[in-house]
Order: structure tokens, then sequence, then C-alpha cells
């Protein structure tokens, strides 16, 4: 009926994936509402570069380095990090936490500015 029809190859699909990955960024809301985003995660050594990749977001993305395998954020985050885990194809290494309460949390308040 005289409409073409484009279809994306595997190829570029991850790399419109790729683009929306890179604009993404965490959001500072006006008031903070008390809330702290943990990401934890344990991806096998024969995942290094995409455990590099991951981590590497996660600091771009201004997530503090808490342990060596967990990262905090102090705003909503849970839909960056799904994306980019289901990108990287490691979502069941990965896990998310939204907590009410971290003891001693100055230091953590003073880096996000909360």
């Amino acid at each position: 009926g005289g409409r073409q029809v484009a279809k994306i190859t595997q190829a570029g699909e991850r790399r419109v994936l790729k683009f929306a990955i890179d604009e993404l960024a965490v959001a500072k809301p006006k008031i903070w509402d008390g809330r702290w985003y943990l990401v934890s995660y344990d991806i096998p050594k024969n995942f290094e570069t995409l455990r590099n990749i991951f981590r590497e977001y996660l600091r771009a993305w201004g997530f503090y380095p808490l342990h060596e395998s967990v990262f905090l954020h102090a705003y909503p985050c849970e839909k960056q990090v799904e994306f980019l885990r289901e990108y990287l194809g490691i979502g069941e290494y990965v896990r998310i936490f939204a907590v009410s309460k971290i003891e001693n949390d100055k230091p953590f308040k003073d880096f996000f500015g909360v």
C-alpha cells in the first residue's frame, strides 16, 4: 500500500540501546525522600568486561562505592540500573535495595549533599 518498512538489525538495536544508556542519568529531586538505594552485584569472573562496564556506569551516575561490589545512591535509580543490567545481560547477578536507614550515614549525606 505504498508504505515502506525498515527493520533494525540486532547490531543496530544494540547501538540504539547503547545510545539510550549513554543518555541516562540519575536525577536529583528537589526534596530528598530519606531513602538510600543500594546496588549489589556478584558478577562472575568470566564476565569481567561486563562487570567493569557496569561499575563504570555506576560511577558515572554518581554512585558512592560503599564496598567492592556494593554502591550507594541517595536518589531513585532503579530504572537506570534495571535498564543497564538487562542491556548487559547480567540481570541475575545484580540486586537493588531501597532502604530507609543506614547507620553513621553522615559521610554519605555529605557526599550527596542531603
